[in-house]
């Protein structure tokens, strides 16, 4: 007797086998395919990213001189300016650099202001404000001011606010937050109080501070910072520069760029958090608009 022969556990075998060797070259296609799509996303962005800071760095130098000289002969604000205009946010602050104490023209006693409105304690203040003379004094050994060995004076004037790291060690408030208080710029043992940030204003405004150290005026002087930072619409993240602005001493020359700061930066950067914006201010609707 002849027995039959049964085809249809072959056959089944051979279509699974199929059907898997279909599933494998589709996975192995998506695992090539996959990083190469992942690559070419990331230089897209890379790509577009790359060309709106280009478009930023070609912006901000000419529209901080722009915003300088509109202000020129006006009162500053040193709060945030807000403008939105088509799919984009742009802030605005200029601080004159008066309304600042000079870290190395301003006595002891001002300087102790400017770290209590830091948030330091009084002994602390004292502290570091004594390690500011310490540092800047010309050609002098002495750190009888200085109870920390790690802490080692200059002895030669401040070039930039970064130089401040090696006077509060440990205790190191954030750059911006140290840029709203001192500069370099401002020259005198005076503060244009109306220029100044809410907390060094307030606290010249404690014990008469204000009547000893205060200067009247409304007019800018030779320096201020512009910062002005771009967003796109609903986006956390945009761009910030910094630039500190000189009134040129030669008649009807442009003013000069003295330093040039742009970053990547986040709303939480701009200390928006701790303030509302102002409105968009004619200058800058009128710049913005032609962009």
């Amino acid at each position: 007797m002849t027995i039959p022969k049964n085809d249809t556990e072959p056959q089944g075998r051979t279509s699974g086998f199929g059907l898997i060797t279909a599933l494998m070259f589709v996975l192995l296609i998506a695992a090539v395919m996959t990083p190469l799509a992942m690559v070419s996303r990331g230089q897209v962005l890379a790509s577009t990213y790359g060309a709106r800071r280009t478009a930023f760095e070609l912006l901000a130098p000419g529209l901080s001189r722009v915003v300088y000289a509109a202000y020129s002969a006006s009162p500053l604000t040193t709060s945030w300016q807000r403008c939105e205009v088509k799919d984009k946010v742009f802030y605005l602050r200029i601080q004159d650099q008066n309304g600042l104490i000079d870290l190395n023209s301003a006595s002891n006693p001002l300087l102790k202001i400017g770290f209590q409105s830091l948030g330091q304690t009084e002994v602390d203040a004292a502290l570091f404000a004594a390690r500011v003379e310490a540092y800047r004094e010309i050609g002098s050994a002495n750190n009888s001011a200085n109870s920390d060995p790690t802490f080692v004076a200059k002895h030669a004037p401040f070039e930039n606010l970064v130089e401040l790291y090696d006077v509060l060690a440990p205790s190191v408030p954030e750059m911006d937050r140290l840029a709203a208080v001192f500069t370099i710029y401002n020259k005198t043992d005076s503060v244009t109080v109306s220029h100044s940030s809410g907390p060094l204003r307030d606290q010249l405004r404690r014990q008469e501070n204000e009547q000893q150290f205060a200067v009247p005026g409304e007019l800018p002087s030779g320096h201020a910072e512009i910062s002005f930072a771009e967003f796109r619409a609903g986006e956390p993240f945009g761009f910030l520069a910094k630039i500190m602005m000189a009134r040129s001493t030669e008649p009807d020359a442009p003013a000069k760029i003295m330093q040039r700061d742009i970053t990547f930066a986040g709303l939480e950067t701009l200390g928006l958090e701790r303030q509302d914006p102002m409105q968009c201010p004619e200058i800058l609707r009128r710049v913005t608009e032609s962009l």
